[in-house]
């Protein structure tokens, strides 16, 4: 099960420093989750959307300092794997997000979290790593 999400505003910067413990694809899971919680009551447009939308793009990319590199270097080694999907449904969220669209901004975002299930074991219980390779 994946740990409570971060609230990255209210640490002080030398907890996001790196260190060995840090295992990147956990660390990736929480700050999807976190950022997914971060959008859940945000509405679809306005002030209060972009306020919401640019302090979970702030907390996420806090999250995923201490781990950027390692995620770059496990995407490289498997140009063709779970991990590219992930990163493609980011992709997706973020250009989203850069839009303004909340909505899509936060469908992306739960795809990202559903296609991480094949990677931190969380699927297991309900079958998701035993279930045939697939894609949305």
């Amino acid at each position: 099960m994946r740990s409570q999400p971060m609230d990255l505003l209210q640490r002080s910067s030398t907890t996001l420093l790196p260190d060995a413990d840090h295992d990147p694809i956990a660390v990736l899971a929480d700050a999807v989750d976190a950022a997914i919680a971060d959008l859940g009551d945000t509405p679809a447009s306005g002030t209060g959307a972009g306020a919401a939308v640019d302090a979970m793009l702030m907390r996420f990319t806090a999250a995923m300092s201490p781990v950027r590199a390692r995620i770059a270097e496990l995407t490289a080694a498997e140009p063709g794997g779970q991990l590219v999907v992930v990163i493609g449904y980011l992709s997706n969220a973020f250009t989203q997000a850069s839009e303004g669209n909340v909505r899509a901004t936060r469908a992306a975002l739960i795809a990202a979290s559903v296609a991480l299930l094949r990677l931190t074991g969380d699927g297991h219980s309900a079958g998701g790593l035993d279930v045939p390779y697939w894609r949305f």
